[in-house]
Order: structure tokens, then C-alpha cells, then sequence
């Protein structure tokens, strides 16, 4: 629905606004397209970050998505930042990687 830079907006409360934030700007000035949105979305697949589930959960308590039945977290990201996290601690994978 929309890209935001979250750079120090690392908590579930300010992702949750940053979640109202979205939906109000990918709606414009329509407050049917807004509802549909709020009411529709049954489902929030989180990334690997802590704070996302939570956002999630927050945007049901706060009404943004009031219809929310379910939250996932997104094992890839989780996945994917192990691995980073692995091949920053081993210097000689490091360099490998810089090489291709």
C-alpha cells in the first residue's frame, strides 16, 4: 500500500501510526476506499522485527484495522538476517562476498 522510511520510528506504537499514516494516504480523500481498507484487511504478515507483530496488534486496539483476525511473522526476514548477521561475524565470508 505505501513506503515509509521508518529510520528511529523503532517502536510498535509509532509503526502503528506509521500503519494509519499509510492506509489515510493510499486512500486520499476517499473515506470509502479508507473503510474498505480497515475493514477488510483479516490478515498482517509482519517482518522479522520485533516491534511488527506488535504494530500489528496495536492497529487493532487503536481501530486502524479494526477487522484484524490474524498476525504472521514473516519468516524469510527473519531468515535473511541470520544470515547477514552470520557472514558480518566471519570476516573471511565477508570478504568473499565483497569479492562476487
Amino acid at each position: 500500500v505505501d513506503l515509509q522510511a521508518a529510520a528511529g520510528r523503532k517502536t510498535a506504537l509509532e509503526k502503528a501510526a506509521l500503519l494509519k499514516q499509510s492506509l489515510q494516504r493510499f486512500a486520499g480523500e476517499n473515506a470509502d476506499i479508507l473503510e474498505v481498507l480497515r475493514t477488510k484487511v483479516k490478515v498482517f504478515c509482519a517482518d522479522g522485527e520485533r516491534a511488527e507483530p506488535l504494530s500489528a496488534r496495536m492497529a487493532k486496539e487503536l481501530g486502524t484495522l479494526p477487522s484484524l483476525r490474524a498476525v504472521l511473522r514473516c519468516n524469510v526476514h527473519a531468515t535473511i538476517r541470520s544470515m547477514e548477521n552470520a557472514i558480518e561475524a566471519d570476516p573471511q565470508m565477508a570478504e568473499l562476498i565483497e569479492l562476487w
